[in-house]
């Protein structure tokens, strides 16, 4: 589950960096930026350009929402456990994480940085032919930097300029379901 955590919210941009190799050794660079935000409660927003998926413990419902038509598309309630160690939703065939990832036994240290002003612990995690490296910002209780590496992939996610402050309560405003949207292939699945 994605840890609970309360009385210390943040706003924050996100980087996506995704770049892959294809079979003819033609390599294709992918960019991507969003926001990213908690409040105190515990509710934690990922918003993409159209799209956010707000994951709320209160409610024990994960939400996905489209700006643009000012809907939720779906909410799914959080009965089981699909992101003990990186939350992931594969939407249409492409795998996103939506939440942070938990340093777990096993995993190896990579030390401490000093990276905007918050000690950050490394870990790394092997996963039969992928490795993910994640930095975990302790005081802020989150994951600011991972990087997911993969026979053909390499995707890298970062927060930056991180504001330790409550976020605008309209970010994370669940919309009213449009019941003429339909919602096809939403799978968890680890990474």
């Amino acid at each position: 589950m994605i840890p609970r955590v309360e009385n210390n919210p943040y706003q924050a941009e996100a980087e996506w960096l995704w770049k892959e190799r294809g079979t003819d050794g033609e390599a294709v660079a992918r960019n991507g930026h969003s926001v990213v935000a908690r409040d105190s409660r515990g509710r934690v927003l990922r918003q993409y350009e159209l799209a956010a998926i707000i994951y709320d413990p209160v409610l024990e419902a994960l939400h996905f929402v489209d700006l643009k038509a000012g809907t939720t598309l779906m909410s799914l309630p959080l009965t089981s456990d699909p992101f003990t160690w990186g939350p992931v939703i594969e939407v249409r065939g492409m795998s996103v994480p939506i939440g942070q990832w938990v340093a777990q036994e096993g995993d190896t240290l990579l030390g401490e940085q000093i990276i905007e002003g918050m000690t950050r612990n490394g870990h790394r995690r092997e996963l039969g032919a992928k490795a993910i490296e994640f930095w975990i910002a302790e005081e802020l209780q989150e994951t600011v930097l991972a990087r997911i590496l993969a026979e053909r992939v390499d995707l890298t996610f970062r927060l930056y300029n991180i504001r330790r402050e409550e976020p605008d309560p309209r970010l994370l405003m669940v919309f009213p379901q449009d019941p003429r949207d339909v919602v096809e292939e939403f799978i968890f699945r680890p990474l």
